[in-house]
């Protein structure tokens, strides 16, 4: 295990014990500083761009869904996007919410165009939603923060973008996408338990965690740990990432062998 920092050394009345040697931590090269443990794992758009595959959504057809929050449905534009040889439905509203922002079908198009392909495949849709997620309320008590307010969430079906107050910038698409889409992709992957058990070992081995949010739960590690990854794969950061992360890249490595 890597030490990062000064510590103190253990003591004994007044002599001193010298630390036990440790590993060193491995150089985060210019441009990677997403490695070193940020609050969530997040990049410059040039990061993304190295990454992102071409994308490209139709004009969109007429339609109804029943967005998160309403009785009923209402009216909505159904899109469909190409990217990496298949086909994502993506559900904007007709009418977006005043006052909020909401990411672009091109953001959430572009978004896409992140996502490795294999996880790719457990989306079956992206629902941009004019509303507040209704389960907020239940997330400001869990997280003891007053006017906790949602930016997306990711379940079975695959994604879910929420209003903010601010524009959506496309780096923040891109890393939403794949760290909701994370979500999507570990519920169907751990259905298989000794899947979510080798990630439990993984995260276990490793000598530390890739944010300060992947602390809160597997869940969360297993999703900023696809952020990470994808902006790290085939990059100058990659060797730097598997020496901090090494059972992580060896697990995602075999998930991702394209």
């Amino acid at each position: 295990m890597c030490s990062c920092g000064a510590k103190r050394p253990e003591t004994s009345g007044s002599t001193t014990k010298p630390p036990a040697a440790k590993a060193k931590c491995p150089l985060i090269p210019e441009g990677c500083e997403y490695l070193n443990k940020p609050h969530t794992v997040e990049a410059p758009k040039k990061n993304f761009d190295k990454i992102r595959s071409k994308a490209t959504a139709d004009k969109g057809k007429p339609g109804k869904h029943k967005f998160p929050g309403d009785n009923k449905e209402s009216d909505a534009i159904i899109h469909e996007v190409e990217v990496k040889g298949r086909k994502v439905k993506v559900i904007m509203p007709k009418n977006p919410p005043k006052g909020k922002h909401t990411p672009s079908i091109d953001q959430v198009a572009e978004g896409l165009g992140t996502v490795p392909g294999e996880q790719l495949d457990s989306f079956d849709q992206v629902v941009v939603s004019p509303n507040q997620n209704p389960d907020d309320a239940y997330w400001a008590k869990e997280y003891n923060t007053p006017n906790f307010s949602s930016a997306a969430t990711g379940g079975k079906n695959g994604v879910t973008f929420y209003p903010k107050k601010t524009p959506w910038s496309q780096e923040f698409v891109d890393s939403t996408m794949i760290h909701e889409g994370g979500h999507t992709y570990s519920q169907k992957l751990w259905k298989d338990d000794k899947k979510k058990k080798e990630w439990e070992d993984a995260i276990k081995s490793d000598p530390k965690s890739p944010s300060k949010y992947a602390d809160s739960s597997v869940g969360e590690d297993f999703s900023e740990s696809l952020v990470m990854y994808s902006l790290s794969k085939g990059t100058k950061c990659e060797a730097a990432a598997k020496a901090q992360y090494p059972k992580r890249y060896e697990i995602l490595d075999g998930m991702f062998k394209k």
